[in-house]
């Protein structure tokens, strides 16, 4: 880009050169075998009063090609950026990480929190503060390395919830019992894109015969989803036995939604119980442990250290034939959240012999979409023929090692991010395309992208890709396309135009890498909102709407805002065409569902439902530029053609 988003986040005067290259402590696992490679460190601002003073960083750099292993200590900072020299550094892959150590053990104390299942509280020992990259070609290279307040908890020591597991009807549980703890829409700061991963704790490691009070501290404020389980299939999820495809789990809460405060043990309000499953005696299905393959390296074309391994960890069985699967299930919402490898318990499979893929869905569709494709850019992921699911039995799989895939340069070629969405509050706020223009600075076509369907649906914020493009230098413009046409218009010049937008200048896509965007927000461009105005009449035959009720009006706009009106209460069929006050709403496709509510549910039956309502009238119109005013007649009709 035109100038690198690390120069933004430095402190003010951190892209300015230093003093030159610090000494380093070094502290290595082979000894020095070649030259050194220039680092620069630097910390965004609202964390450099984090780093105590007198307690320097340390850095710890790894060959992502054989494992080699540099470690050493950085000099004390006596301004941001620090400047220093990884020694006896080679040509190769490398991720380097600079990091505060925490509890002085020289090794980088990575999230997430805790580690692995079974493992108990380890705050103190997580290395929250840190940054890390992964560079090829060194030692060449400059390393720029942004050190900030890892998103992965634990939060302060006083900071948590607090309550009491109760067993259903006094029976045990064998063990082992743990919490599963999910962000609710949140995250670490204001304006911070990537999600926050799970925290999973074990409260008893062993049988549990009668109410177990708990106390969990150092979690980070926000709202948390809650599910206590006995973990009888050992994947550290609560993976219950009659959900399918389901796991092993006999024992699982129902889940409870806690507000977490700052500086506060919360108390849940209610025993959370373990309820008991019906779970059959025998159950189906399969277990086993996914893992990365020894020496996968990150894609050095995406931010971050684990680059194509973003995105859900996913199994399906096939046909040997190929065609659609016969099962697919979801073993981590986020493997970007959670280390591999990860154990796993997949029941209600069918019987037979299948072939088995598991693979970290880049493209986050769902599916199996393997880069080698004509659209797919899957490209970590291993498949199994032969694998046999026999009734009544779990059976174990061998060891699912992922693998890195070849890809076409086409399918490598795109655009990745996370984007910041914008929220407003009624019909204006429904949901719309996020679209991406892409011109080219060396001239030639424009390009049009679209990056999300319904940004109501995704908000406060989606992971976004796009493949297949030209490789090039772009100047691109993110943009909500508020009135769905497919061109970005600045709604400051034209009012029925585009609301929110963001410029990213300078793009470069160079072939078979996908770029990082990072977090680009959608701003708000500061625009009212255009005049939309409905004035709706309904009329009806009293000769064939004869029925008594309320007089309902639902309208529905396309991108999923919704709400329902009382148009006038109805004891006589004396009024053939009630009138109502004009309704002020925002340019967009509208559904509007008028009915004589006879039984009073609020609710409009459908055709044939046992409520379904003797009286309907359904009208789809478009507020926009050409037409921002509308007297459309509803007429009351019996439904279903009758």
């Amino acid at each position: 880009m035109r100038r690198s988003l690390l120069c933004w986040l430095l402190l003010l005067g951190a892209c300015d050169d230093g003093d030159g290259p610090a000494d380093v402590d070094a502290d290595v696992s082979r000894p020095d075998a070649g030259p050194s490679a220039p680092l620069r460190v630097a910390v965004s601002p609202r964390v450099a009063e984090a780093v105590p003073a007198g307690l320097p960083l340390r850095y710890e750099a790894v060959s992502l090609d054989d494992g080699t292993r540099r470690a050493g200590a950085l000099p004390i900072a006596s301004s941001w950026p620090l400047e220093a020299e990884l020694p006896g550094v080679v040509r190769g892959t490398w991720r380097v990480t600079v990091f505060l150590d925490r509890d002085g053990d020289t090794f980088f104390d990575d999230c997430p929190f805790p580690p692995r299942a079974g493992d108990s509280e380890q705050a103190p020992a997580l290395d929250t503060l840190s940054g890390q990259v992964v560079v090829r070609a060194l030692p060449e290279r400059v390393v720029e390395v942004l050190v900030e307040q890892r998103i992965c908890g634990p939060g302060a020591v006083s900071t948590g919830l607090s309550g009491l597991v109760a067993l259903k009807d006094g029976e045990a549980v064998a063990g082992p019992v743990m919490a599963l703890l999910e962000p609710v829409g949140q995250s670490v700061e204001p304006g911070e894109a990537r999600p926050l991963p799970d925290l999973r704790i074990t409260l008893r490691d062993g049988a549990l015969d009668e109410a177990l009070p708990f106390s969990l501290g150092e979690i980070l404020p926000g709202r948390w989803r809650l599910t206590v389980f006995e973990d009888t299939d050992g994947d550290a999820t609560p993976t219950p036995c009659d959900v399918q495809p389901g796991g092993g789990d006999r024992h699982v809460s129902l889940p409870v939604e806690v507000d977490v405060v700052a500086g506060q043990r919360v108390v849940v309000p209610e025993p959370v119980v373990l309820r008991a499953l019906d779970c059959p005696a025998q159950l189906t299905g399969l277990r086993g442990e996914v893992s990365l393959a020894a020496g996968l390296p990150a894609d050095p074309g995406l931010d971050g250290p684990l680059g194509p391994l973003e995105g859900p960890l996913r199994l399906a069985l096939f046909r040997s034939s190929g065609g659609e699967p016969v099962a697919t299930t979801t073993l981590l919402a986020a493997v970007d959240a959670r280390p591999l490898p990860h154990r796993f318990t997949v029941t209600g499979l069918p019987e037979g012999s299948w072939r088995l893929v598991a693979w970290i869905d880049r493209d986050g569709d769902g599916a199996f979409t393997p880069c080698g494709g004509l659209t797919g850019i899957d490209a970590t992921w291993l498949q199994r023929e032969d694998v046999r699911v026999v009734a009544g039995e779990v059976r174990a799989v061998e060891p699912l090692a992922l693998v890195r895939q070849p890809c076409d340069p086409a399918s490598e070629t795109g655009l990745t991010g996370r984007i910041l969405l914008p929220t407003e509050d009624g019909p204006v706020g429904s949901g719309r395309p996020v679209r991406a223009r892409l011109v080219p600075r060396g001239g030639g076509p424009e390009r049009s992208l679209q990056l999300l369907d319904n940004h109501r649906a995704a908000a406060p914020s989606a992971r976004v890709i796009a493949s297949r493009l030209p490789p090039g230098r772009y100047d691109l413009i993110v943009y909500l396309d508020s009135d769905q046409d497919g061109v970005f218009t600045d709604c400051r010049q034209a009012p029925y135009g585009d609301r929110a937008a963001v410029a990213l200048d300078d793009v470069d896509i160079p072939e078979g890498r996908i770029v990082s965007l990072g977090t680009p927000t959608l701003s708000l461009l500061g625009c009212m909102v255009p005049h939309a105005e409905l004035r709706p009449r309904v009329v009806y035959d009293p000769a064939v709407v004869a029925e008594e009720g309320p007089l309902r009006l639902i309208i529905t706009e396309r991108g999923g805002w919704r709400e329902q009106r009382l148009l006038a209460p109805r004891s006589s069929p004396v009024l053939p065409e009630p009138l109502l006050e004009p309704l002020t709403l925002a340019p967009g496709e509208y559904q509007l569902e008028a009915w004589l509510d006879v039984d009073r549910d609020e609710r409009l039956g459908g055709c044939g439902d046992a409520a379904e309502d003797p009286a309907v009238a359904r009208l789809v119109l478009r507020l926009d530029a050409v037409t921002p005013e509308a007297d459309p007649f509803l007429r009351l009709e019996p439904p279903c053609g009758r």
